[in-house]
Formats: C-alpha cells, sequence, structure tokens
C-alpha cells in the first residue's frame, strides 16, 4: 500500500471529524444545557419563531405565555434559544399597546 493513500485516507477521515462530527456533538450539547437551563421567568423563542415568556416548567415540557391569557405548551426540544430578559417588552407591537 502506498503511503500517499494513507495520508491521503488519515486526511479525509480528519476533514470529515472536524466539519461535520464536530460541530454536530458541540451543538447537541448546547442544546441540552439549554434544554436542563429552562426555568420560570425565561423568555423563549421556538424553533417555529414563537416568542414568550414561561411560566411553567415539567419533565418533557414548557408552558409559555404568547400573549394575554394565551398559554402554549411545548416540548423543551422545540425551544430554539433563550432572550434576555426585557427583550418581549421592547418589540414594536407591545410599545403601541403600552
Amino acid at each position: 500500500m502506498d503511503y500517499t493513500m494513507i495520508i491521503f485516507l488519515v486526511a479525509m477521515i480528519a476533514i470529515f471529524y472536524f466539519l461535520i462530527i464536530r460541530p454536530q456533538s458541540k451543538r447537541r450539547k448546547e442544546q441540552a444545557a439549554l434544554m436542563a437551563g429552562l426555568s420560570v421567568g425565561d423568555e423563549v423563542v421556538s424553533i417555529g419563531g414563537i416568542m414568550g415568556e414561561i411560566t411553567k416548567v415539567d419533565e418533557n415540557y414548557a408552558f409559555v405565555q404568547v400573549a394575554d391569557k394565551v398559554e402554549l405548551r411545548f416540548q423543551k426540544a422545540a425551544i430554539s434559544s433563550t432572550l434576555p430578559k426585557g427583550t418581549l417588552k421592547e418589540l414594536p407591537e407591545n410599545k403601541a399597546s403600552a
């Protein structure tokens, strides 16, 4: 077997690891930490783009208030990110009604 072929194979495996496997595992760890850290009062965005404030959290679900008297139940995995505190109050539609 030729050494250039072995070097080429090792290089391809390294490229595959750094471009595909490593970023996916990093994102998976970040998502798991986000789901574990959800708490009442957090302002969140779902994967569908719905924004609201968490009112209740249980083992698998987060209850999110999206408007007055409107509460939706999301699987924790459907929460894509948290927002800084006060973000929802700063949105344009909330300023007009205040």
